[in-house]
């Protein structure tokens, strides 16, 4: 065989063997391109799973405290029953999957949802592509959570304090006047009937008829007018005098009176001031802790807020480097398809001129 004819020989099987080799490396690496992006999403998935498990107590605390809030804004909220419901309720994500054939179809065949739960596949789907899609959630349901095997029976309810806030002041306490005492009265008509003028009278009478007798005068007209003149002064000096005793008396007995009635009153007054001083107190005391736990309660929905917020830019940045992973494994693997395209040509190529090489030189003979 003639020298040109084997160079060409070997150049010829040179470009199959190259366009070969290349080929096969195109493959690879398009390979290794999806191996890559399955491995980012691998990455990417794991860091939203983590960025979401760790906001997600932050997010059920601000559930918990949003329909306590609206309780104690007066908007209603929801009420308690028998069983325990759970403060948020999951979006029926799993549901959405099921509910739409074509997304079970791909959750359970396309490789990239593998490790991927249903729930998660079916947030990331409607997140990136069911909304914009005009698909919906199916309605999500709080679940109510079983009481583990065994366990007490829960407390009863405690008793409901009374609301300060918007009650009435009590009732309030009524003063009962005991009165005074009545207004001084002196009649002068019953001196006799008083000791103290009785037991002169007889005396000074005792007196006069012993001093008349004695001098033989008892029955004289003398004696007669001096007994009367005699009763009559003591009669006048008697009743100054019972006038003076009884004023003291009811003077007396009205002073004392009149202290017990203050003093009875003043009681009554400290009582009422102290109730209404107790009443407000409480109220403001009850008021204080509402407008806390109302602050507290927005403390908490904003935690919860910040934190579904989280999750959701969590989602969103999971969603955004999927779409990246997956644009970039798909260029990746167009170019290598375009090259691998390009070899085959090239392989194409060098195997028809290394043919007509052959058929060139059998029909000069040099075969």
């Amino acid at each position: 065989m003639p020298f040109p004819l084997i160079a060409a020989a070997i150049a010829g099987v040179a470009g199959l063997g190259s366009a070969a080799i290349s080929s096969r490396a195109t493959s690879k690496a398009a390979d290794a391109a999806r191996d890559a992006a399955d491995r980012n999403a691998q990455v990417s998935r794991e860091a939203y799973q983590q960025t979401r498990a760790d906001l997600q107590p932050y997010a059920q605390a601000g559930y918990a405290a949003l329909p306590e809030l609206q309780r104690a804004l007066g908007l209603g909220g929801g009420q308690g029953g028998g069983a325990t419901v759970s403060a948020a309720p999951q979006a029926p994500y799993a549901s959405y999957v099921d509910a739409n054939p074509d997304l079970a179809q791909a959750y359970a065949s396309d490789h990239r949802a593998q490790g991927m739960s249903k729930e998660e596949f079916g947030q990331f789907h409607y997140q990136t592509y069911g909304q914009n899609e005009g698909r919906q959630l199916p309605s999500a349901q709080a679940q109510p959570t079983a009481q583990p095997a065994g366990a007490p029976s829960a407390a009863p309810a405690a008793q409901t304090p009374t609301d300060l806030i918007t009650a009435e002041r009590p009732d309030q306490p009524v003063w009962q006047d005991p009165g005074t005492v009545d207004p001084f009265q002196f009649d002068a008509s019953r001196i006799a009937e008083d000791p103290g003028y009785k037991f002169r009278y007889d005396e000074a009478l005792r007196a006069a008829n012993t001093g008349y007798a004695a001098r033989g005068l008892l029955k004289s007209g003398g004696a007669v007018k001096g007994i009367m003149d005699r009763a009559s002064g003591l009669a006048s000096q008697e009743t100054q005098n019972a006038f003076q005793r009884q004023f003291a008396t009811w003077q007396g007995n009205a002073n004392q009176s009149n202290a017990n009635r203050a003093f009875q009153y003043n009681v009554f007054a400290g009582d009422r001031a102290n109730l209404n001083s107790n009443f407000n107190t409480d109220r403001g005391f009850q008021a204080d802790q509402k407008q806390q736990g109302i602050a507290n309660l927005f403390n908490l929905t904003n935690m919860g807020q910040s934190a579904a917020a989280g999750q959701a830019n969590a989602g969103n940045i999971f969603a955004n480097n999927t779409m990246s992973n997956n644009n970039q494994a798909a260029a990746n693997i167009g170019n290598a398809a375009i090259a691998n395209a390009n070899n085959l040509n090239n392989l194409f190529g060098a195997g028809l001129q290394a043919y007509g090489m052959y058929q060139g030189s059998k029909a000069g003979g040099l075969f």
